[in-house]
């Protein structure tokens, strides 16, 4: 301002809506309160609401899903199956007891009267250690199992940053696999997350994978093996609630993936507008493993009566068509 280089004007332009939020939070009543700030009912409903719409169901061999409520045993297992600020993401902030649910604590608020039996069986990254064959004797035990694998790009409070936000890789970090400073030249998972699910699977249990992660991660294997596959990103503080709410069809999965899955690395790049004139590999498909804009249902749709799309004086363009569910669910 004093350059001349912005008006007073400009810039309360720029401030008057963030003061406006704040003003809203009362932060100025109390600047220096200790207490942590809860989200209101209104908001996590709308969390809930989110958190059901971005969860993309990838394979549901034979209509594993959804589950039935009845069932008596069920096996959580997995890194993220239990794991606050795994279900965030980066650049979260502290999180007060509670204003988080895992997908643990989801399952376990859907199925109040059913055995849950936990095991982390691994860590994202971490490869000091791994539980594998308790979790194998979990799943043994279980009518179904739910593993819940991926990454993170969770900080976690321990790990120092730089004044950039990214991590000092220098030296020893948390289980994050994904976020600034941590760059990855493969998209397999990390740690013994593959030997766990491999092992799983060879129990013959049906195993239900919920891949909680910030990229797509190499799924070649598990859409192989696994029968059911969903994919959760980071779902935030209801995604608990919103995963069980789809496992157990009190919801409807209905999005769709934003970007293409790829076969693994030697396939990239691969986006969903690409002239793509390339052959198959001679060891692999071409074509994506899931692409851009696919995502199951648990139900089927017919659209019908499609109109001539018009122009409207706004620019926006109006097609009009009849959409019928055909399946026998909501």
């Amino acid at each position: 301002m004093r350059n001349g280089l912005l008006s007073e004007a400009q810039l309360d332009e720029v401030l008057r809506p963030v003061l406006a939020q704040k003003f809203r939070m009362h932060l100025f009543d109390d600047p220096f309160t200790n207490d942590k700030v809860s989200l209101p009912t209104h908001a996590k409903s709308l969390n809930l609401q989110v958190a059901r719409e971005c969860v993309v169901l990838l394979k549901n061999d034979d209509n594993l899903l959804p589950l039935s409520k009845e069932v008596k045993n069920v096996a959580v297992i997995g890194p993220n199956a239990d794991n606050v600020y795994n279900m965030l993401g980066d650049y979260t902030a502290p999180q007060g007891e509670g204003d988080v649910v895992t997908v643990l604590q989801g399952l376990k608020n859907k199925l109040p009267h059913a055995n849950i039996n936990y095991v982390k069986g691994c860590a994202v990254r971490d490869t000091s250690w791994n539980e594998i064959e308790k979790a194998v004797a979990a799943a043994k035990n279980a009518d179904v199992v739910i593993l819940a694998l991926g990454g993170s790009s969770a900080r976690d409070f321990r790990t120092n940053y730089e004044n950039t936000g990214a991590a000092d890789v220098s030296k020893s970090v948390s289980d994050m696999d994904a976020g600034e400073g941590f760059d990855r030249a493969t998209l397999s998972m990390m740690g013994y997350q593959e030997p766990l699910m491999k092992a799983l699977a060879a129990t013959g249990k049906p195993v239900v994978l919920v891949m909680i992660q910030g990229r797509p991660l190499d799924l070649s294997w598990a859409d192989e093996h696994v029968p059911a596959i969903l994919n959760a990103w980071y779902p935030g503080a209801q995604g608990g609630n919103a995963i069980a709410d789809i496992l157990f069809g009190d919801a409807n999965p209905s999005a769709k993936l934003p970007v293409s899955y790829p076969r693994s690395v030697g396939q990239l790049p691969v986006y969903y507008n690409c002239i793509d004139t390339r052959r198959d590999y001679t060891d692999a498909s071409a074509q994506p493993l899931y692409p851009f804009g696919y995502g199951l249902s648990y139900t089927q749709f017919e659209y019908s009566n499609l109109s001539t799309p018009v122009w409207t004086s706004d620019s926006t363009l109006e097609i009009a068509f009849t959409l019928t569910n055909t399946g026998n669910r909501d």
